[in-house]
């Protein structure tokens, strides 16, 4: 989702002007009267839940698990794995979770296995991940976020 970015001010010399109209209820009501040489955008709840969704999104956190056996016998390597909730349009930042209670040993080879990864692509509720030269050697759990 693209958000507005050409909003525009009211343009006009002075002051705002208003007509004064009493109602049939005896409330009154006001007519702006102010000549603009240029009108102004309304900026409305559509506004703020489109860029409150979109920081939302910043904010959401995927975690997938690359198991070993998902990687692709031949370079480039790749591993396509589900990811509910991404789209083809989406660019989220990755990054490797290393689960509490892991070896040190093993965290090792995950940051290794985790070096290896060139490129991530994505398409509707899945990802696909690229190794170019060297093949994982140990699963993986990454964390997707800007979903």
């Amino acid at each position: 989702m693209a958000l507005k970015t050409d909003y525009k001010d009211d343009v006009f010399s002075g002051n705002r002007k208003y007509e004064m109209i009493t109602n049939q209820d005896g409330s009154v009501s006001f007519v702006d009267q102010t000549v603009y040489t240029q009108n102004g955008d309304i900026f409305n709840a559509a506004d703020i839940n489109d860029i409150t969704t979109a920081i939302n999104k910043l904010n959401t956190v995927l975690s997938v698990s690359v198991p070993l056996a998902s990687w692709s016998n031949s370079v480039p390597y790749t591993a396509t794995i589900t990811a509910t909730g991404i789209t083809a349009q989406s660019s989220p930042v990755y990054d490797l979770l290393i689960p509490d209670g892991t070896s040190t040993a093993n965290a090792e080879k995950m940051i290794e296995s985790f070096s290896y990864i060139n490129k991530l692509v994505t398409a509707a509720n899945s990802i696909t991940l690229y190794c170019y030269e060297d093949k994982p050697t140990i699963a993986l759990t990454l964390q997707l976020k800007g979903i």
